[in-house]
């Protein structure tokens, strides 16, 4: 079981970078195997693209980072 977590290198709000810090720091703490995808790197459209379109169908109205998934299973986002 590997836990995916959508990030973006390139943040222009300290609030967001906060909650993806956070998110990064738990799962590591819990010793949980992580994979951590930066939707802003150069190749990464359709990683963008899965995220906020899995984010949309589970009724979020934002889909910014960070997001959670249990593989392809959408978890949600550092509040839930």
């Amino acid at each position: 079981m590997t836990i995916k977590v959508y990030i973006s290198g390139i943040c222009g709000s300290q609030e967001i970078r906060k909650q993806q810090q956070r998110v990064v720091f738990i799962l590591q703490g819990l010793q949980v195997e992580l994979q951590i995808i930066d939707v802003t790197d150069p190749g990464k459209d359709e990683d963008l693209t899965f995220m906020q379109e899995e984010a949309k169908k589970h009724g979020k109205k934002t889909q910014l980072p960070p997001q959670i998934f249990n593989e392809n299973e959408y978890c949600g986002v550092c509040s839930d």
